[in-house]
């Protein structure tokens, strides 16, 4: 059902667009449109349709299609026009696509960069929406002189015969919303919402290498026949309409993966999330590439598979470790829960959709399902698993049985966190009640004997005490050493040495988040996966606090002084 509207109720989301497109800007600020072009210098395969800068207002002024008798003929193209259909389309509920690219005469596409192509003054594309048979939408791309892009939408009229500029890019103020299901509707997005997603070192998206690989995905959700015509990556080398491109990446480029549906899953977060999740763009510093990279055919699936994620499932307590992919368990992987809301906060794509993928989300799943889950790596500790076990017993009860002095002199801060939902004054109250300062401040001599420096304030084992190899216990049941300034520890696992927990950004947990300190406390490892956490650290009790336990003590340990104090590799016993 096709309905006309204002432009204060044509269904579609403004008000979480424009937050999203404010948010892109902001993040891509300064990022450069104009990438050049070369001179012209193949025969005339694109027809000498006249570039404007200025887009026309009816769809019929940019010559995608003919024109008789005043209306526009869809199935036949203007001169020079070409078809092309990408392997991995976007999803847009459920809509019906045809695209179109035309190069100016005598002009090529740059390939050198394979991430990156540099396309020609004067080049335009086009993509038309069509739901239930009926043409909907028309926009429209143009590079212009000055190297900026010009994005136009084109609203078609009920009888399928014209289309005009739609509301938010200067035309008649009127726009299509699309009934799709239970009053959610498909609107026409303005100027700025293009902009959006169209952005990065090349704002054209489905013409690329990948997409046009004469080596196409069967699997692919959503996947569209090439029509009659259609210009792909061979076609265009053959024709000289693409120069640069690396002769050794051949025609047939495809997504590195282990098996059919890890290419098709790969393949469509390609294609749906990687213009906005790539390694050089506003998102870089998340570490989630789904844009293919020709010289690192791996990458996408590297940053998903046992990655841990930055916030956890839709739902979840704040602070609940959770994987992108989880191997084996699609319940509990973060990506498959962005897919399948449609939260305004949770969902992913952020903008452009409305409805789940439901096709997508069932060959994600069954991806998921079927990855062999990641082997955990065995404790480099020598054969002393039982003794190790015994001595984390034994110093987890030496420790909650020592009357520590600088746990029983806080009796009131106790009392105050007890009272206050500060994150700070729990975590100072769990840090000093859970006996941390012994083991991480190094001891010193004061006038009462040996007593933890809090100038030092838990800043680990001292880097200007070197210790010795331990020397070996005398007769009898004698387990542990332990160095004067309680920071250094040797037993049958070797000789551990207490972490520095000050903030410092390199010998410290000033780098860390609270997920790591929470993951590498869940885990008993170093951030979660690294080498295992020696003895005498209490993990195995430390790891009942509850998360938000665990992010007020980080919390509070980012509220200390910054000590500069790069403690020891531990020495393992072998």
């Amino acid at each position: 059902m096709l309905t006309r509207e204002t432009s204060e109720g044509h269904g579609f989301d403004l008000a979480l667009a424009a937050a999203f497109v404010v948010a892109t800007a902001a993040g891509l600020a300064g990022a450069a449109w104009a990438r050049g072009w070369k001179d012209a210098h193949v025969d005339d395969l694109a027809g000498p349709h006249f570039i404007s800068d200025e887009p026309g207002d009816d769809l019929a002024d940019t010559g995608l299609f003919a024109v008789r008798g005043g209306i526009l003929d869809r199935e036949v193209l203007g001169e020079g026009v070409l078809p092309f259909a990408p392997q991995y389309p976007l999803w847009t509920d459920g809509a019906r696509k045809r695209r179109w690219i035309r190069l100016p005469a005598g002009t090529e596409i740059d390939g050198a960069d394979p991430d990156a192509w540099v396309f020609p003054i004067g080049t335009e594309l086009w993509k038309e929406f069509a739901f239930d048979g009926r043409p909907v939408e028309t926009r429209h791309m143009r590079r212009r002189s000055d190297g900026a892009w010009s994005f136009t939408t084109y609203a078609w009229n009920a009888e399928g015969t014209a289309a005009r500029r739609s509301v938010g890019t200067g035309g008649d103020g009127v726009a299509i919303a699309v009934a799709l299901a239970d009053g959610v509707t498909h609107g026409l997005p303005g100027t700025a919402e293009c902009t959006a997603c169209h952005d990065g070192a090349t704002p054209v998206l489905g013409f690329s290498a990948l997409q046009l690989s004469v080596d196409r995905d069967p699997l692919a959700p959503h996947a569209e026949p090439a029509p009659e015509g259609a210009i792909d990556l061979r076609g265009l080398l053959e024709r000289g309409l693409l120069t640069g491109w690396p002769a050794s990446l051949g025609d047939a480029p495809r997504i590195a993966a282990d098996t059919p549906e890890e290419r098709a899953a790969l393949g469509y977060l390609h294609g749906n999330c990687g213009g906005c999740h790539d390694d050089d763009g506003a998102l870089a510093s998340l570490g989630m590439t789904l844009a293919w990279d020709p010289e690192a055919p791996s990458a996408v699936r590297g940053s998903l598979v046992a990655t841990r994620a930055r916030a956890p499932l839709p739902g979840a307590r704040p602070g609940t470790a959770a994987s992108r992919v989880e191997p084996g368990r699609p319940d509990r992987s973060v990506l498959l829960g962005r897919m399948r809301s449609r939260h305004p906060v949770h969902q992913m794509p952020p903008i452009g959709t409305r409805l789940v993928d439901d096709d997508a989300v069932a060959l994600l799943e069954t991806w998921i399902r079927r990855l062999e889950p990641e082997p955990e790596p065995e404790p480099e500790l020598g054969d002393h698993a039982m003794t190790l076990r015994i001595l984390n017993a034994i110093f987890v009860a030496l420790l909650l049985g020592a009357c520590n002095s600088s746990a029983a002199s806080q009796p009131a801060a106790a009392s105050t966190a007890d009272a206050t939902p500060d994150p700070v004054l729990r975590g100072r109250y769990l840090v000093h009640a859970g006996l941390c300062i012994d083991c991480h401040t190094p001891f010193a001599m004061g006038p009462n004997g040996p007593a933890p420096d809090m100038t030092r304030l838990l800043s680990g084992h001292p880097s200007d005490v070197v210790m010795p190899d331990p020397p070996a216990l005398p007769p009898g049941p004698w387990l542990v050493l332990i160095g004067a300034t309680n920071t250094a520890f040797a037993g049958p696992w070797g000789t551990s040495f207490s972490a520095n927990l000050t903030p410092d950004p390199e010998t410290g947990i000033g780098s860390w988040t609270a997920q790591n300190f929470i993951e590498a406390i869940r885990s008993g490892r170093h951030m979660g996966k690294g080498r295992p956490i020696l003895p005498p650290m209490p993990a195995t009790l430390v790891a009942n606090y509850t998360d938000e336990d665990l992010a007020a003590m980080f919390a509070y340990l980012q509220t200390l002084t910054p000590v500069r104090n790069a403690v020891p590799e531990p020495r393992l016993a072998h």
